[in-house]
């Protein structure tokens, strides 16, 4: 009798298992729209304001730096879900700033287990290490509200050509990748960068 209950909670705690592998959704890029970009797995939709674009797929596509061969076949045969970065949508103003990217990260196995704080902590590391420019970051990570959902922030601020800008980090983690909306705008035009992210809503 013993042994059929052990073998019984063995079988809940694996189908306990199983179903928290299943609970996370499988990744499907985004699409861009008539009006904008939707994605059902970021729960986000974005309407473009009046007086900004949109980069095109082929835009971002060479922003991934995959081989242009890769992406002569059929879109409908390129596999996103087994690509490490994938931009799903950039908005910005005519002239480059402000701007902001929507990007999705595929983390490497060994790293699935870490938190929205973890990765930004990584992420600072990288951008002080590329040593092009020199980073001021804010302190901690902030809790910011966002189409309908709560994500961590943290901004950098950096010097180019004598120009400071200010770039936001905005994360979650859904499963094994990382969304992050990165904003880049001129010091104090943040009120134009907030007009270009008045664009999200929930999906």
């Amino acid at each position: 009798m013993k042994k059929i209950i052990s073998i019984a909670l063995i079988l809940c705690v694996l189908f306990g298992l199983c179903a928290g592998c299943l609970s996370a959704k499988p990744y499907a890029k985004g699409k861009l729209t008539s009006t904008g970009f939707e994605s059902e797995f970021i729960g986000v939709r974005y309407t473009l304001p009046e007086g900004f674009t949109l980069a095109t797929e082929t835009e971002m596509r060479d922003m991934m730096g995959t081989g242009a061969a890769y992406f002569d076949l059929d879109k409908d045969l390129v596999d996103y879900a087994e690509m490490m970065t994938v931009y799903e949508m950039i908005a910005l103003l005519p002239g480059g700033y402000p701007n902001v990217i929507v990007m999705v990260e595929k983390l490497p196995l060994v790293s699935r287990n870490i938190s929205v704080e973890q990765y930004m902590d990584i992420l600072k590391e990288q951008l002080q290490d590329v040593g092009v420019m020199s980073y001021t970051f804010s302190e901690g990570y902030a809790d910011v509200e966002m189409a309908g959902k709560t994500y961590k922030q943290f901004t950098a601020t950096t010097s180019v050509y004598g120009f400071a800008l200010v770039q936001g980090y905005i994360c979650e983690k859904i499963g094994d990748r990382i969304i992050a909306f990165i904003t880049t705008c001129e010091q104090g035009s943040e009120d134009v960068l907030a007009a270009l992210m008045a664009g999200f809503s929930e999906y």
